[in-house]
This record gives C-alpha cells, sequence and structure tokens, in this order.
C-alpha cells in the first residue's frame, strides 16, 4: 500500500474478475484440490495484466481474505495505480472498497464487461 499511495495516478481503467479455477491442481498422488482464478486486463488496450491462481488450502472464507492483498501486490510490480477498476459482481465491489478508497482508486460494478469477457474466454481456450 505504501508503495502504490507514491505511485501517481493515471488514467488507467481495469477489469478484474475471480472465479473458479476450471480443473483441479496438485500432484497426480495427492487429493485433488481447487483453486480460483484473479484475473486483471487493462480495459483500453485488451493486455491482461495478471492472472494470479489461488488455491482453496484452508477455507473459501481465507482465500477471499488473500484477494486484496493479491491484487494490490500485484499492482505494485507493475507499478500500477489505475483510476479506477471495474468488476462485475457485488462480491468484489464490497471486498475491494475499503482498500481501493485508501488507494484513491475508483471500483465500479459494471456487466457485462467486454475486454475481461474475451481475455478469460482466451485464457479458458488454453486450458
Amino acid at each position: 500500500m505504501t508503495l502504490l499511495k507514491k505511485t501517481p495516478v493515471r488514467g488507467d481503467s481495469i477489469e478484474l474478475d475471480f472465479f473458479m479455477f476450471p480443473g483441479t491442481i496438485g500432484k497426480p498422488s495427492q487429493r485433488p484440490a481447487v483453486a480460483y482464478v484473479l484475473l486483471a486486463v487493462h480495459r483500453k488496450s485488451g493486455m491482461p495484466l495478471f492472472a494470479d491462481l489461488l488455491p482453496v488450502e484452508e477455507s473459501l472464507e481465507h482465500v477471499f481474505g488473500r484477494i486484496p492483498h493479491a491484487l494490490l501486490a500485484r499492482l505494485a510490480t507493475v507499478p500500477m495505480r489505475p483510476k479506477e477498476i471495474r468488476v462485475q459482481n457485488y462480491f468484489l465491489v464490497n471486498l475491494l472498497e475499503p482498500v481501493l478508497k485508501e488507494l484513491g482508486t475508483k471500483i465500479v460494478h459494471q456487466s457485462p464487461l467486454k475486454t475481461l469477457r474475451a481475455a478469460k474466454s482466451s485464457l479458458m481456450g488454453m486450458l
């Protein structure tokens, strides 16, 4: 958060989604595990910014709690402090709004997110 607050706000907008990974993960000799994907796409260019795999290790609630940190960590590596982040479900609005407000980034609910849908479709095609 400290690094991102020092990064100037640009006019960038990203589209963000959180969804179940379409398969199981883990070693063949172990019990299959479920994971979720946090996917971000630059709205104007359509370029995928990141797709993080968040495995369910303890509980689903624990995974939900990791979403804000995963997002901030990825934005800090770019570094990028977007003007807004668009999401298509209210779960992400409620989860991320307090963190993004502190960062000065607006979170917007919009459905559908066409740029994100194209990137997600391409990702699923590769899997």
